[in-house]
């Protein structure tokens, strides 16, 4: 995904899909250094055991931290209530779900 695509915000806030850290960084008023996969992944490693393959993709408007696993699943954690929000699915499965998800948004608005 960050081959082609690195960063965005979908939707009004729906979901912050994080960037990659640029070298040098940019100035934090374009985007905030914490706000980008290398960052939130390395916080989220170092918060609890098992989590050494775990990368952190993105942030819901909610609270929920996207996470993509050692098998290519996406999870997402409720960084408010310290549980798991959903099952397991595949990375394809997750974009496509959220694009649903902001196609009926966009069409409602």
């Amino acid at each position: 995904m960050v081959d082609r695509f690195s960063g965005a915000e979908l939707f009004v806030d729906f979901a912050t899909i994080f960037r990659l850290t640029d070298d040098p960084p940019l100035p934090p008023l374009e985007w905030a250094v914490e706000w980008c996969i290398d960052a939130m992944t390395t916080k989220w490693r170092v918060a609890g055991t098992g989590r050494e393959q775990d990368w952190a993709l993105a942030m819901t408007n909610y609270g929920g931290l996207i996470l993509l696993d050692s098998q290519g699943l996406v999870k997402e954690w409720d960084t408010g209530q310290a549980t798991w929000l959903n099952k397991d699915i595949s990375l394809q499965d997750w974009l496509d779900g959220i694009m649903t998800e902001g196609e009926s948004l966009m069409e409602d608005s």
